[in-house]
């Protein structure tokens, strides 16, 4: 094992050929790959904006909910109700997913990619307007997060598999 940064520069051939290389090797960090690091950055990027929504739809949507269920009240015009069921199904699907993200991150990116959908697509089906997309997008932004990071550790664990498998 090298003690010095540019030991390990000796010893590895990927650190000695590129640039990237000896980037790692001068940080001390000659066994993970640049894929592992943006893994890390999307993870904490997807979890954090994601948080932030996650706050974001709880401060917003929550009373009202609360208030439609304890009160009986009747918060959309006559005729409309639907816009209420459409803000609750992306509401629960988002939470849902979110959930689910920091254990699965595939399936936490589906599901909060379907939330997108369910909030933007009945308004812009019905109304044809495209104000929800206010929504949407923040929301499908978090779900292509998600779907990225999965593809990400998906690719770093098979680049391990074969390496551990031509090692052994």
């Amino acid at each position: 094992m090298p003690r010095w940064p540019y030991e390990a520069a000796a010893t590895d051939p990927r650190a000695a050929s590129t640039i990237e290389g000896q980037l790692h090797a001068l940080k001390g960090d000659t066994d993970r790959g640049s894929r592992y690091d943006s893994a890390g950055a999307i993870r904490l990027l997807a979890r954090g904006v994601g948080t932030l929504l996650a706050v974001f739809l709880l401060v917003a949507f929550l009373p009202k909910i609360l208030s439609k269920l304890v009160e009986g009240s009747h918060v959309f015009p006559q005729g409309r109700e639907w816009e209420g069921q459409a803000m609750l199904a992306m509401f629960l699907i988002y939470l849902i997913g979110y959930a689910i993200s920091w254990w699965r991150p595939l399936w936490g990116g589906i599901f909060i990619c379907l939330s997108a959908a369910a909030v933007s697509a009945p308004f812009i089906i019905i109304d044809g307007h495209y104000n929800s997309l206010m929504f949407g997008v923040p929301l499908f932004i978090v779900g292509v997060f998600y779907l990225l990071l999965h593809s990400l550790e998906s690719r770093e664990k098979r680049r391990q598999l074969q390496s551990g498998g031509q090692g052994a």
